[in-house]
């Protein structure tokens, strides 16, 4: 083969692998996009996808009233094709997160329940909001379908009534209280827990039997830093809160133990510490010429008195610098007559010296300058 032969086949080749290697590096570019988009919708094909609706949210009681614990249940559904793992669950009441749940597992078409304990300390209507994954941890078929609200109307407290008399026979006899027989231990029971609004507050229960009292309290769920005991043996159980935060929620359980040993506790509730109610502007009441009766005079109405006090102050020495500016030429035109009138009497003066007339006229004439008359 001819040296010219030889050097066209090997640049040939070159040019031939040069396309090769281009051929490689495009596909290297171009294929990863559609194999990720497809790798990405088969995932979101066979994700999971959480949801609720409103009518997952319940409340027991459904109409509660103000201290009483209330139950609130959320049932959450997963729609999608692949199971939900350590699902997290929020509950907000009047916007504020009070409580996090979690989920091991949720299998598809197979809603799970998850629910809490919370005491409302003002009356009203509140709204609860239910919201699944809050930081989007999972991939879902549709992230937008997450959270539900409801709102429960949270009544009064009513009125106490009067203990109805012990009922009792026809023929005048009490009715006798059961006696549990001699083998059967009767066990303590927790019950009737609430929280009334204060500062502090105060949480109390009721037990069948007497027993002493406990609280644990904390700002974190399971997690009690605050205990608060009374020895004292009585079936209704009263512990005052004193040391908490403002607008902070607080996780509690109660505890009660009989002298004999029996003990109970409750399951664990939750409530809203808000802050404490301002005391009114101190001030003097007086009547009012208004068609309100009364108003307030504070520190600010006297602040108000004093600025309008120098605003009439500062129009007031307006109103005389302007005037002195009008008398002004005024007092030029009366400073300018004395220096004429000393013109004519040194002009008088001078001709009287030269002569030119009389000690009586002089004399004439002068008070009739100084005078203001006319020659």
């Amino acid at each position: 083969m001819k040296k010219g032969a030889f050097k066209r086949l090997r640049q040939s080749n070159r040019k031939k692998q040069k396309e090769i290697i281009t051929i490689v590096l495009l596909s290297l570019i171009l294929l990863p996009s559609p194999l990720f988009a497809a790798t990405q919708t088969a995932e979101v094909l066979s994700a999971p996808d959480l949801t609720l609706n409103p009518s997952d949210i319940s409340f027991a009681p459904e109409n509660p009233v103000v201290g009483q614990p209330v139950n609130i249940t959320a049932i959450i559904h997963n729609i999608g094709g692949y199971t939900a793992k350590n699902v997290t669950v929020d509950f907000h009441i009047d916007s504020t997160s009070v409580i996090k749940k979690e989920i091991d597992k949720i299998h598809p078409d197979s809603p799970k329940s998850v629910s809490i304990n919370f005491i409302f300390l003002y009356p009203g209507s509140h709204n609860v909001t239910v919201k699944i994954d809050a930081n989007n941890t999972i991939i879902e078929q549709d992230e937008t379908n997450n959270q539900a609200t409801k709102f429960v109307d949270v009544a009064e407290i009513p009125p106490t009534k009067p203990t109805p008399p012990t009922p009792v026979h026809p023929g005048g006899r009490p009715t006798p209280t059961p006696t549990p027989s001699p083998g059967e231990r009767t066990p303590l029971i927790i019950s009737n827990v609430t929280v009334t609004l204060g500062h502090p507050g105060i949480i109390s229960w009721d037990t069948n039997e007497e027993s002493d009292s406990l609280v644990k309290c904390g700002l974190e769920s399971g997690k009690y830093t605050i205990k608060e005991y009374n020895t004292t043996y009585t079936r209704s159980h009263a512990i005052l809160l004193k040391e908490l935060k403002e607008n902070s929620t607080y996780y509690f359980v109660v505890n009660s133990t009989s002298p004999e040993g029996k003990s109970a506790e409750s399951d664990e509730y939750a409530f809203f510490s808000p802050a404490p109610p301002k005391p009114p502007k101190e001030g003097i009441k007086i009547k009012s010429i208004f068609p309100i009766d009364y108003y307030i005079i504070t520190p600010w109405w006297f602040l108000l008195l004093v600025i309008i006090a120098l605003s009439a102050l500062s129009i007031t020495n307006l109103r005389i610098i302007r005037r002195k500016r009008e008398e002004r030429p005024m007092e030029r035109e009366i400073t300018a007559k004395p220096s004429r009138r000393e013109e004519a009497l040194s002009k008088l003066k001078k001709r009287f010296e030269r002569g030119e007339i009389s000690v009586d006229e002089y004399i004439s004439k002068r008070g009739d300058i100084i005078h203001g008359k006319r020659e």
